[in-house]
């Protein structure tokens, strides 16, 4: 049975909440959408924005500091330079604005008020 036989059976005379959940298992069945969980990347850059809010705007940090150390940890060295790269070029998406560079060439932000 092909994918979209899968779905129209799913379809057919079903109540929405089990149609969502068997579409969702073919779909994944499929691979065409990834489980629910999230990559350690998103929920850095989740914990991030949502971390930056609680901050005083006066206080100057690095992104390790607001996403705490077992997130970071999580990230292969790829990815936090990419997440690096990523906020240095819009940190007002995220809240934040840069400072400058730390003599260990980490980028310093704070709060954007």
């Amino acid at each position: 049975m092909n994918l979209v036989d899968q779905l129209l059976a799913a379809v057919k005379n079903q109540p929405a909440e089990r149609l969502r959940a068997e579409m969702e298992r073919i779909l994944v069945a499929e691979n065409l959408i990834k489980a629910a969980a999230k990559t350690p990347f998103e929920q850095a850059m989740e914990k991030l924005k949502a971390g930056v809010a609680t901050m005083p705007p006066s206080f100057e940090f690095e992104i390790p500091q607001v996403i705490g150390a077992e997130i970071w940890a999580q990230l292969d060295r790829g990815s936090k330079l990419a997440m690096g790269k990523h906020v240095k070029a819009s940190p007002e998406a995220y809240g934040m604005e840069w400072l400058r560079t730390s003599t260990s060439n980490h980028a310093i932000y704070r709060r954007a008020e």
